[in-house]
């Protein structure tokens, strides 16, 4: 029995000393469509360290890390095509794009705790020398934009397109999965996404894009594009269930709200832009600008929600702490024992 303990010691110790775990394969008592495994593991380390190099502009090491990295794809027989980032790249910005764009394909999209990529969506996005907006400007990215991102610092977030590489809010910026340079789908495709068949979905039309200023117009209002369904809809998750201890789930049903009034006859508004700019529905919308962190958990779940996922029932219009019509689902919060109401019209 010692010996056994001695042994299983030792695996644990190599385990923890080379930085790769290899998952295990069921027993033949053991149900095998309960676990999911890998051949070989995946050691990102030397990734991590020709990203970092890339940052500090360490060409040498890039390059000896790239090796290394190449050496493990060769010798494990890793489902990963060989990289030449410090070969091919002219400078250590678009090394650091190069890099996170292939790992974004390869399914990683996130090192060492930090999303890789994100999509710049306000209709332009202003990059300062240093993580406060009272920092020297040094541009700005259009919307749509897929940047890498660096480092982060207090809700900012140090990004570069390869060419211009600067500190931005997080606050226009969607985490980007890679499956297309445009993350955000068009509203009415809703309809065509198979959903189960207890949801019933009646998308609403997209939103129009005109000069002109008005309700429907595709102008930008506070340095946004009033058409982008994705950060309208993150901001409203934020501001009504933004705190990191509600659940997914609270904030999808939010979430859900705001497009069921989307579809509404009760609502004359036909836009998530609209809805929430509908006087006496959402103040902080209709006060002065609304300058707070959107988190990217805020994002993601927005994003379920415009690909097709739903949560409440189609006439769940009515969200408060108070009771406003026949209540469907409550949340309770933890923190500070609120409880919040989910209503039809009565």
């Amino acid at each position: 029995m010692k010996r056994v303990t001695r042994l299983i010691c030792f695996g644990l110790l190599l385990t923890l000393l080379t930085g790769t775990v290899a998952l295990a394969v069921p027993t033949e008592t053991e149900a095998p469509q309960a676990y999911e495994y890998e051949e070989a593991a995946i050691d990102l380390t030397f990734i991590q360290e020709m990203m970092q190099a890339a940052i500090d502009g360490d060409i040498a090491a890039g390059t000896a890390a790239e090796a290394r990295w190449n050496e493990q794809i060769a010798e494990e027989a890793l489902d990963f095509a060989e990289t030449a980032f410090f070969e091919t790249e002219d400078t250590a910005d678009a090394i650091a794009v190069a890099i996170a764009s292939y790992l974004v394909a390869a399914g990683i999209t996130e090192l060492d705790g930090l999303s890789l990529q994100f999509r710049i969506v306000a209709s332009s996005q202003n990059l300062r020398v240093a993580p406060t907006r009272e920092a020297e400007r040094l541009g700005s990215f259009p919307h749509g934009t897929i940047v890498t991102a660096l480092n982060r610092e207090d809700g900012w977030k140090y990004i570069t397109d390869g060419t211009l590489t600067g500190w931005s809010e997080g606050l226009h910026l969607a985490p980007f999965d890679g499956s297309s340079h445009v993350v955000l789908p068009v509203v009415s495709s809703i309809a065509d996404v198979e959903l189960p068949p207890t949801v019933t979905v009646v998308a609403p039309p997209p939103p129009p894009v005109s000069s002109g200023s008005g309700e429907t117009g595709g102008t930008t209002a506070g340095g946004h594009d009033r058409s982008d369904d994705l950060f309208w809809l993150a901001l409203a998750i934020q501001h009504e269930a933004g705190s990191d201890w509600l659940c997914d789930e609270h904030q999808l049903w939010v979430g859900n709200v705001v497009l069921n009034r989307v579809s509404s006859p009760l609502f004359l508004p036909t836009t998530i832009y609209g809805v929430l700019h509908q006087r006496g529905q959402y103040p902080w919308a209709t006060r002065s600008w609304p300058r707070s962190f959107v988190s990217e958990r805020a994002f993601a779940n927005a994003q379920r929600l415009l690909n097709g996922e739903r949560f409440a029932p189609a006439d769940v219009v009515f969200q408060a702490q108070f009771v406003q019509g026949i209540t469907v689902r409550t949340f309770t919060c933890s923190v500070t024992g609120n409880v919040h109401y989910f209503d039809t019209p009565r």
